[in-house]
């Protein structure tokens, strides 16, 4: 049972990660809410991606300038 909620948290990361390198790949503006961002800066974190990190949040700060998270 707890692997269909792991794979299913997974898809979920995988959605929302393919939906944001849309948006940057299309030079689009979507919204992603703050949580959202946290989810797609982890995800470039642990897969050893810091400057994709950092672009992300670059992105989420401009976004929500005013969210301390």
């Amino acid at each position: 049972m707890d692997d269909f909620f792991d794979n299913s948290h997974e898809n979920d990361y995988i959605e929302l990660v393919t939906r944001y390198e849309d948006m940057i790949r299309n030079d689009a503006k979507y919204y992603f809410d703050v949580s959202d961002f946290e989810d797609i800066i982890d995800f470039y974190i642990e897969g050893n991606k810091p400057s994709s990190a950092l672009r992300a949040i670059d992105i989420a700060l401009n976004q929500h300038p005013g969210s301390a998270e």
